[in-house]
């Protein structure tokens, strides 16, 4: 009973459950020039930590979407508005949800890949329409990110 209790009031942390993070980087020239990153998330198996956390695969793959990259992308947004820099973010969502759910606890690796497309940092021509742009781009991704955040978690 003791052990139960005191697998339940554990924290579980990122770096308890996460295995490693890779980095992907390309620049794409069509249609506009561009910085491409790819960050794909590999997290230990269950196995490794249900005896140390209550927590399963799913919940840890959630809140990673949920906490872990909105903070992480409101820093890179804090970042490139400083340095002046064109953000935009793509998210990759799981296909099927139903199957990689089943999956989740016998995998050995469960990947998240998010794809932020980082702009050049050079003038041109366009940079008095960029701000503009930049704006209308901004209040789109925050409409979309609230409506996905919404459908996620409809509970709350």
């Amino acid at each position: 009973q003791s052990n139960k209790l005191r697998i339940k009031l554990t924290r579980c942390m990122m770096s308890d459950v996460l295995k490693n993070i890779e980095i992907s980087r390309k620049l794409v020239t069509s249609p506009n020039r561009q910085l491409e990153y790819e960050l794909v998330f590999h997290f230990l198996p269950h196995k490794n930590y249900k005896h140390e956390f209550n927590v399963t695969s799913k919940e840890i793959v959630e809140k990673t979407e949920l906490v872990f990259l909105k903070h992480m992308f409101m820093e890179i947004k804090k970042v490139a508005k400083i340095s002046g820099e064109l953000l935009h973010f793509q998210e990759e969502k799981r296909q099927r949800k139903d199957v990689e759910d089943s999956l989740l606890d016998e995998a050995d690796v469960e990947p998240k890949q998010c794809k932020p497309d980082l702009g050049e940092a050079h003038e041109s021509s366009d940079e008095e329409d960029a701000a503009e742009d930049a704006d209308a781009t901004s209040a789109k991704s925050k409409a979309k990110h609230q409506e996905t955040q919404e459908y996620d978690d409809p509970g709350e």
